[in-house]
């Protein structure tokens, strides 16, 4: 039995005393719980913060039998129709046995998991949870001024007699299952369990009794125990269930017949029924004596009902057992009837001639039971439960090993009902399942699969039962790998060997025969999905999704076939892109992209709808800020490299980070990562990273949460004199004649910029704003005779290019990771990047270009002669230059400061405004954080990189903090 300990003794305000009169007994003790004083309020607020933490971190990978339900009240704690009789039979109890100073407690366990009043758990069994309540009379001993309560009686009241069936046969199972655990017997008639510490349980209608002698510490043997135990239970009405209305009608009278007519005999018969002519049924007899002891050397005889034939005899061994073997050897005849006899005891068995099925239903493919299924969320396997021939009975099913059973034909503690000898209940399988669980190996299909198993008891009208145990396989849905522009099989190559080592299954296909569109290859993809669909149902395991990783374009494949209303089969489950150009590329990139598909003869089509700008990109990325651009019925996860690398705009070299970026997706930004192998002398290729791969398998194995949506824009908020705007055509990508922006309304503007316009100040100047959720995030201000190219935009990045002119870069970012990458035009054709970090600087785009830190950090990274790369950080106040001689050096600061004109003095939003508009906008996505659940996907590792996870931690404390605050005020009125 279990022991449980209590420093420094009972707390009295835990406690309450009852009295009860006729008894010698000093005390029963019921348990309470207690009001908090002020010192045990702030306790409890220091381990609830502590608690939310856990919570937050951990929740989503707890298991869900073990989350308490939010309105739990204790003072709703039930309590059993039988509660005071069962009082009463513990304190008879404990007179009897010479007992005093017990203590009797009470905990209950539900559906959602373990409520505790007094903090004990019953169960899980075998991966079953026990329900009902249990009642405990317990021993309490003293240790080193500790006190520990050892359970020698307990009552578990179960709602029904259904239900306590279940629960014994479980216990039963567990036992015979487990050498040296304990023996199963029998108890005055009742189905028993003799544990090998001699503790004593049996079940009776709806309540299992187990008596102990915790482990010695009442000087009386368990079997003692348990008789006097039973004794008590009589005596008050306990065990014939007089006036319990919760048992079935019939629960009664059967009880009692079978404890008084057959105390000590008890049949078994494995299996339950005959199926055709020359089948076997083993009957196992079981005898004990009047003491409730194994009855050993006892004659026991069969004999056949329907000829009163002695067919076998013999006698008992030390245990009390003996075995007979019948057989089906009449043709024609229904049913069987045998009579077994021992001690002046008799009891009549029936073996129907029947067929008991429990069959999963047909594949379509096949026409054969499925064997199992993928767990992709959506694949559900209907179970048919059946009975022929002249036999009658009832069916049980425990509880699955990894899913769930549901169904109008199963009731909550595992019954099955059967109308015309047929039932049909529902097997769910679980979401996802640990790797090491997938231990199974299917020669027909690659992978390994997890082994389900169902235990279904059938139990005769003689009480006699008989387990069918279902097998079925689960497999972790297929993985679908699809490479990018210009890429083939070798590309995902890796992460191919790496997920087989993990006993996935993967498809590496080829995407670029006959020089197909991007929708044409998506096409390609469903023939692939249907392919390897159509490979599992072949071999009997349901599938309904897979999932996809797509490199580059295969990503902007993958997006267009969930999108697509006439290719889309509902048959993916998550989509995962690395490095994909969500938003296209550059004009000028298309060019190089157009080059590069020429030489490797594949992908000419496609090249031409990477355009940012173009019919594909536009269309699939349509509906963006209201989350319409993604699949609700799909998971989406994002890679991409944010890292500074030489030469190019923060990214991995061939996509930008900001075309990258997705709105309403979860995402990993990488750092020092490359897009192919092609360029692993300047990174790690994303192909072939192991980080890549880990964040991979990560989320084929949990929910992907969809992510707040943030929206992006950028305008032209204010202008003074002459100022253009020059749109690039879509369709071409040509630039189209500048057009003067209208300077009425004092010069204050709205006008959308849109990816590669440029803004042109002539003699005028300029202000642009960026918004992120229509909230001003930073600003670009732009001096006389400036041209500037804006580039892609997303919440962590904005690129810029400055063609000629001077202009100011100013962001109000609470993420580290900077929001601005600048391309200088340098005359001299070599390239220059400055990163921003956070920052406020100022550019001078002159033949020697300056570069100045107004506040913070920046990187300047400039091409030196020899294809040498020179970089260097300014910190606040510093600035550089490229001298004639290609080196990086400093310069005075005494530019002109034309940023301190009254023009953008005089702006929309002051530096400070913004900032509060900043955090404003960080209010508003920590809400949809919250909301979305986003938030149980943070874990400890990546908290101090995601503001938004701090400040709902933040605020959460802070809340507690001020509620018992509140309560210690108010108490400290009183």
């Amino acid at each position: 039995m279990r022991d449980k300990k209590q420093s420094g003794g009972n707390p009295p305000n835990y406690y309450s005393e009852v009295t009860k009169s006729g008894t010698p007994l000093k005390k029963i003790i019921i348990k309470k719980p207690a009001l908090f004083s002020g010192r045990t309020a702030r306790a409890a607020g220091f381990f609830m913060v502590i608690f939310l933490l856990a919570f937050m971190f951990k929740a989503p990978f707890a298991s869900a039998d073990l989350r308490r339900p939010a309105n739990f009240d204790f003072s709703g704690i039930p309590s059993d129709s039988k509660e005071t009789v069962i009082e009463q039979v513990f304190e008879q109890t404990a007179i009897n046995l010479g007992l005093d100073q017990i203590h009797l407690s009470r905990d209950t366990n539900s559906d959602a998991g373990v409520i505790d009043l007094y903090p004990e758990f019953h169960g899980p069994i075998d991966g079953g949870l026990f329900k009902g309540i249990h009642y405990s009379l317990q021993i309490p001993v003293n240790d080193s001024g500790s006190v520990y309560h050892s359970v020698a009686l307990l009552i578990h009241a179960s709602p029904d007699a259904s239900s306590a069936e279940q629960d014994m046969t479980t216990i039963r199972s567990v036992i015979s299952q487990n050498s040296g655990s304990g023996e199963l017997s029998s108890f005055h008639g009742f189905p028993a369990v003799i544990y090998s510490e001699g503790d004593v349980e049996w079940q009776t209608g709806r309540f299992r009794f187990i008596a102990s002698s915790c482990n010695g510490l009442i000087n009386v043997d368990p079997m003692v125990i348990a008789e006097a135990f039973y004794t008590s239970a009589v005596s008050f009405g306990l065990i014939d269930g007089q006036g319990d209305t919760t048992a079935p009608p019939d629960a009664e009278e059967k009880e009692q017949e079978t404890a008084a007519v057959e105390p000590g005999l008890t049949v078994k018969a494995q299996p339950l029924s005959f199926r055709e002519e020359g089948d076997t049924v083993m009957l196992m007899i079981s005898l004990t004596g009047n003491d409730g002891l194994p009855a050993a050397d006892q004659a026991v005889s069969l004999y056949d009902e329907g000829s009163n034939a002695n067919l076998d005899g013999g006698k008992t061994d030390p245990a009390g057992k003996i075995s007979f073997t019948v057989e089906h050897n009449v043709p024609g005849k229904g049913v069987y009837t045998y009579r077994i006899k021992a001690m002046e005891l008799s009891k009549t068995i029936t073996i129907p001639v029947s067929t008991v099925e429990i069959i999963p239903e047909t594949c379509d493919t096949t026409g054969e039971p499925y064997r199992g299924l993928v767990i992709d969320g959506k694949s559900i396997l209907a179970i048919n439960v059946s009975m022929t021939g002249e036999g009658s009975g009832r069916f049980t099913a425990g509880t699955p090993r990894y899913g769930t059973l549901e169904g109008d034909s199963i009731s909550d503690s595992g019954a099955i009902i059967l109308q015309d000898g047929k039932a049909v209940i529902t097997y769910l399988p679980p979401v996802s399942l640990d790797d090491g669980q997938f231990t199974h190996h299917d020669e027909d299909l690659p992978g390994m699969a997890a082994n389900e198993e169902i235990d279904f008891v059938y139990t005769g009208e003689d009480g006699g039962s008989s387990n069918i145990v279902l097998n079925l396989y689960l497999y972790r849905p297929p993985v679908i790998l699809v490479h990018g522009f210009t890429g083939d099989k070798t590309t995902w190559a890796g992460l191919a060997n790496f997920l087989a080592g993990r006993h996935y299954d993967t498809h590496t296909g080829e995407y670029y025969i006959l020089d197909q569109s991007i929708q044409a290859q998506a096409r390609m993809l469903k023939e692939n999905i249907m392919g390897k669909k159509e490979e599992y149902e072949r071999h009997n395991i349901r599938i309904s999704s897979v999932d996809i990783v797509g490199h580059s374009m295969g990503g902007l494949i993958s997006r267009y076939y969930t999108n697509s209303a006439s290719y889309y089969g509902n048959d993916v489950r998550k989509l995962i892109m690395v490095g994909t150009p969500n938003h296209g590329c550059s004009w000028n990139d298309l060019q190089l992209g157009r080059v590069q598909s020429y030489l490797g003869d594949r992908h000419q089509i496609a090249a031409e709808q990477l355009y940012s700008r173009g019919d594909f990109i536009t269309t699939l990325n349509r509906g963006e800020n209201r989350g319409t651009h993604l699949n609700s019925g799909v998971e989406y996860g994002n890679i991409y490299s944010y890292s500074a690398l030489p030469g190019f705009f923060s990214g991995d070299i061939v996509v930008p980070a900001a075309s990258a970026y997705l709105t309403g997706v979860e995402t990993t930004r990488l750092f020092d990562h490359t897009h192919s192998s092609t360029f692993s002398s300047a990174g790690t290729p994303v192909t072939e990273s192991s980080e890549v791969f880990q964040q991979i398998e990560e989320w084929l194995n949990r929910p992907l949460l969809r992510q707040p949506l943030t929206s992006m824009r950028a305008a032209v908020s204010k202008v003074e004199g002459e100022v253009y705007l020059r749109q690039v055509d879509p369709q071409s990508g040509e630039q189209l004649e500048p057009a003067l922006i209208n300077t009425a309304s004092g010069g204050t503007v709205n006008l959308e910029v849109e990816p590669f316009d440029a803004v042109i100040t002539a003699d005028g100047r300029a202000m642009l704003t960026l918004y992120l959720n229509e909230t001003p995030w930073g600003y670009i201000h732009l001096h006389r005779d400036t041209e500037l190219i804006l580039r892609y935009i997303s919440p962590r990045l904005t690129e810029v290019k400055v063609q000629k002119g001077s202009a100011r870069f100013t962001s109000f970012s609470l993420d580290e990771k900077g929001h601005f990458a600048v391309e200088i035009a340098a005359t001299s054709g070599k390239w220059q990047n400055i990163t921003g970090l956070d920052t406020d600087f100022v550019i001078y785009a002159d033949e020697k270009p300056v570069i100045l830190s107004l506040e913070g950090s920046l990187l300047y990274q400039v091409e030196m002669a020899e294809s040498k790369i020179g970089s260097v950080t300014l910190n606040t106040g510093e600035s550089c230059t490229l001298s004639g001689t290609d080196e990086i050096t400093a310069v005075n600061t005494d530019l002109e400061q034309w940023w301190e004109n009254s023009f953008y003095n005089d702006q929309p939003a002051t530096v400070e405004q913004g900032l509060l508009n900043k955090i404003f906008s960080q209010a508003e996505n920590l809400v949809g954080l919250v909301s979305s659940g986003s938030w149980r996907t943070v874990t400890l590792h990546d908290l101090k990189d995601n503001y938004l996870a701090l400040s709902a931690l933040a605020l959460i404390i802070l809340f507690f903090i001020s509620l018992l605050a509140i309560i210690q005020r108010r108490r400290a009125a009183r």
